[in-house]
């Protein structure tokens, strides 16, 4: 007997056909086969080895494979047979085997033949079965993979030809307004001349008859070319294909199903950009050159700051893809129909916001104080939790280049405080101190500010009573003079301190 270890089913068929081409060497192969065992050994604990004794049946026979089992366990065990394929109906012989399981003791082999019957009619092919072998005590379990090759009575294509990848190669969708082309592929598997090989192409659409012929185990590419009407209405149809070797019709026949597909393509039709100041309008044409209704995405890649001053006819929808944005805009057209998509982008309201704060700006410094102050207080002394000392620092600066004359620098403060000049060297002390009636006055008279020149001023202001919290003090006052006699006036921020 000859047992198949995972044997694939390109083996199985080359095996099985190697068998019978010639028929004068069909005893000695088999005779020199079956000397030779090739076990198929799936785990340490159990063997499986199988046989194909009928494996090419024609409908309505019983196909057959010879199994033997080996437990390798160390006590014996029964081993039962399972499957999930929904077409087969598998026995065995003796019945019992299948039903009730093989009991097989420990070290011992046991042969069982499984007979496999169609449940209803197939198609005709090889088939695979997946049968499961598993052991009741050991929970072991291999599958077994039986090829089996359901063929009809008439001679069948690979009696003459060799197995290919396909023999017939169509497109599974053909264009009318395109030449279609079939591929048939042969190959004479037999060391004889095939003199009269015809192939018969028909269906709705295409219909043809090819005359050839086959050296011995030659490879030959047969081509059908078709032209159809380009107005052909989109369909579906099936392509049968025969082949027939010395007048005999080879089976099975070969029906290739394929589509007559609606050629449509909506492209740009025509492209116009006009640039303006700032501006740039695109509008494209897209038409639908075909027979049928289209529908077709329109994406234009962009930016969100290219966004924000775009505007597009139709209106468009956004999408993301990864990190890059588009716009896009769905179309629909009947044949013929055309649609413009105009698409403007105008940066002249950015322009014009970029001329409003230039001019913002040049205003700024054109009207800003070419002197300013800048007011700063610092606690000095804590008493009783409040602040009962502060120290008054004024920064003055001349930030233009042109000098001022006749600087009067005025600071306000509570009359509750006293002030004092302090010790602090490199500043300018007040020039007189006195009390309105409402504030102490702290005042500096400075002749002269050169341009671009900083002075600083300070004072120590006493609170005769503790401040509790926080104190604001008003910012001081400047007047200052152009060398034409022009008076000018500015005040710095008020400041606050706080514990």
């Amino acid at each position: 007997m000859l047992f198949l270890k995972n044997s694939s089913p390109q083996t199985i068929y080359i095996l099985f056909f190697s068998s019978i081409s010639v028929s004068c060497l069909k005893k000695l192969v088999f005779a020199v086969l079956l000397l030779l065992l090739i076990p198929s050994i799936y785990a340490a604990e159990l063997e499986i080895e199988y046989l194909p004794v009928r494996d090419s049946v024609v409908l309505g026979e019983q196909a057959a494979f010879d199994v033997r089992i080996t437990n390798n366990q160390e006590f014996k065990d029964t081993f039962r047979f399972s499957y999930t394929d929904l077409f087969w109906d598998i026995l065995s012989d003796p019945l019992h085997h299948y039903f009730s399981g093989v009991d097989i003791l420990s070290g011992n082999s046991q042969t069982v033949r499984l007979l496999l019957n169609t449940r209803e009619d197939l198609e005709f092919g090889q088939y695979k079965i997946d049968v499961t072998v598993r052991s009741e005590k050991g929970k072991n379990s291999e599958e077994m993979p039986l090829f089996i090759t359901v063929r009809p009575e008439k001679p069948l294509i690979r009696e003459y030809l060799a197995a290919v990848h396909r023999i017939v190669e169509i497109s599974p969708v053909i264009y009318p307004n395109e030449n279609a082309s079939v591929k048939i592929n042969l190959i004479n598997r037999n060391p004889k001349n095939l003199s009269n090989v015809k192939v018969i192409l028909s269906s709705e659409l295409l219909n043809k008859e090819i005359q050839t012929s086959l050296e011995p185990l030659e490879t030959k590419v047969v081509e059908a070319k078709f032209s159809l009407d380009p107005l052909t209405f989109p369909q579906k149809d099936v392509l049968n294909v025969k082949l027939m070797v010395d007048g005999a019709i080879l089976e099975p026949e070969i029906n290739e199903p394929y589509e007559l597909g609606a050629y449509s393509e909506i492209i740009a039709d025509s492209l116009s950009t006009k640039k303006l100041f700032f501006k740039t309008i695109e509008e494209t044409k897209y038409t639908n050159n075909g027979n049928v209704k289209n529908s077709k995405t329109i994406e234009i890649e962009t930016n969100q700051f290219r966004e924000i001053f775009s505007k597009a006819t139709p209106e468009p929808f956004s999408i993301k893809k990864g990190e890059t944005q588009f716009i896009a805009w769905e179309i629909s057209l009947e044949p013929a129909e055309s649609m413009t998509i105009t698409r403007t982008v105008s940066y002249r309201s950015l322009f014009v916001l970029a001329f409003i704060i230039a001019a913002v700006i040049a205003l700024y410094f054109f009207l800003r104080s070419p002197v300013y102050a800048v007011k700063k207080a610092s606690i000095s002394t804590l008493k009783e939790g409040g602040i009962s000392e502060l120290k008054i620092i004024v920064h003055l600066k001349n930030r233009s280049n042109q000098p001022y004359e006749r600087i009067t620098v005025t600071d306000r403060i509570p009359t509750a405080a006293d002030v004092t000049t302090g010790t602090d060297l490199g500043t300018v002390k007040p020039s007189s101190i006195y009390n309105d009636g409402k504030k102490t006055i702290v005042k500096w008279e400075l002749k002269k500010l050169e341009k671009n020149e900083e002075r600083i001023l300070s004072y120590q202001m006493k609170s005769k009573l503790a401040i509790l919290g926080s104190v604001t003090l008003p910012g001081v006052a400047v007047r200052f003079y152009t060398i034409k006699g022009t008076k000018l006036v500015t005040r710095s921020k008020q400041v606050t301190v706080s514990v």
